[in-house]
């Protein structure tokens, strides 16, 4: 049996406390992307599940909870790969220039790309530097 990469996973275990209280913030999310999905399964364990819908939704508590995810699930250069099929990382650089964006918004957006940098290996840094983190910085 393969390892799920590090967000998926998290996710998951996150995902199974959320459904267990409808009263959380996050339910409606995360049972909404369990609905949407092919009979409720889970789908690709190599994406980030939900993150089209919870980073890109009008919702600010989803964002923040999905960059949140993506700090604590960078832990090797197979995650930074993950999260770059969905082009998270030069995603998580628009929303810092956002005028929308509050401080904890942007705080989070310099976690996601800091965990890329410190954890994702050679693959995160190189990545970053050639989606543009050099001159953005």
């Amino acid at each position: 049996v393969p390892k799920p990469p590090c967000p998926s996973a998290l996710f998951l275990a996150h995902s199974f406390f959320i459904m267990g209280k409808p009263s959380s913030p996050m339910y409606a999310g995360v049972n909404g992307y369990f609905l949407k999905q092919d009979g409720g399964r889970f789908g690709d364990l190599n994406a980030v599940p939900g993150f089209g819908q919870m980073f890109f939704g009008k919702d600010r508590e989803e964002r923040i909870w999905m960059m949140r995810l993506l700090t604590e699930g960078m832990k090797g250069n197979h995650d930074y790969q993950v999260m770059g099929r969905r082009h998270a990382h030069t995603l998580v650089m628009a929303v810092m220039d956002t005028e929308g964006a509050d401080m904890e918004e942007k705080r989070l957006c310099l976690s996601v790309l800091e965990s890329a940098l410190v954890n994702g290996g050679r693959g995160a840094v190189k990545g970053l530097l050639e989606g543009g983190l050099a001159g953005w910085l």
